[in-house]
């Protein structure tokens, strides 16, 4: 479900990624993603698949967050073999399907020849750390990372009225961050971007609903974040009025 979100990394005080994604932005997507990668305690359909102990992975973006290439000249190169890879995945798939193979044939050749990613998601393909649809999995394509990759730094938009959700790892606090975005701005829900360049004259600013250090990610799960950024959400729109709260609830947990 096309949920538009950001996920930063803050270390050494400044921004190391804003990977912005277009794809599952909600807690329960790209939220919990973020967490099991953090914890290291993936299904090994997600990012983290290394199973190495908790934690580990954060340590390994921690030495890794200094040392990326924010290359924007490189962009016209990279769309080029993008549109390329689709087009000739299009080609691929239209002639496959009249070779007379069956439902399962197909859908294993599909799979070999990566078909479905190259004509929806080619910059998967191409350049990950560029990919909309790369989402958390940018945590470990860092991570890991054994060279210096290219990276767009999208902070402008956490103020833009498009931005849904905004996720924070900060490596200096070791805290994780949930924001709503485009909120209007308040004086009390500014302090971590207050000083950025982008916030001057901003009319949204991303709402942090819920903050939690390392240490207490363990053993979360996708329900119990949902349902606590749910709450703080709730409870800043709503305030005291529980039938209005309950009946909104109701609606929002079908996100």
């Amino acid at each position: 479900m096309g949920t538009r979100h950001l996920i930063l990394v803050w270390y050494k005080c400044k921004w190391h990624l804003a990977q912005y994604g277009q794809n599952d932005g909600f807690p329960k997507g790209q939220g919990i993603r973020i967490v099991r990668f953090l914890t290291n305690t993936g299904d090994g359909t997600g990012p983290d698949t290394t199973n190495t102990g908790p934690s580990n992975e954060s340590k390994e973006l921690t030495a890794s967050a200094s040392s990326r290439d924010n290359v924007a000249e490189q962009m016209k190169e990279f769309r080029a073999d993008a549109e390329l890879i689709a087009k000739e995945a299009w080609k691929v798939r239209n002639s496959a399907g009249r070779r007379g193979m069956t439902a399962d044939e197909y859908l294993e050749y599909e799979k070999k020849h990566q078909l479905d990613v190259g004509c929806h998601q080619p910059w998967m393909l191409v350049q990950p750390s560029l990919a909309r649809d790369c989402g958390a999995q940018i945590l470990s394509v860092v991570a890991h990372a054994k060279d210096k990759i290219p990276i767009e730094l999208a902070t402008d938009f956490l103020v833009s009225n498009s931005c849904e959700w905004a996720y924070v790892i900060d490596l200096d606090d070791q805290v994780f961050e949930v924001y709503r975005g485009a909120t209007d701005r308040e004086p009390d829900n500014t302090e971590r971007f207050d000083r950025e360049d982008f916030m001057q004259g901003a009319e949204h600013c991303p709402k942090l609903l819920v903050k939690y250090p390392f240490t207490d990610l363990e053993g979360m799960t996708k329900e119990r974040l949902k349902s606590e950024v749910y709450d703080a959400w709730d409870e800043w729109e709503y305030g005291s009025d529980l039938e209005l709260r309950n009946l909104m609830r109701e609606s929002k947990l079908i996100l």
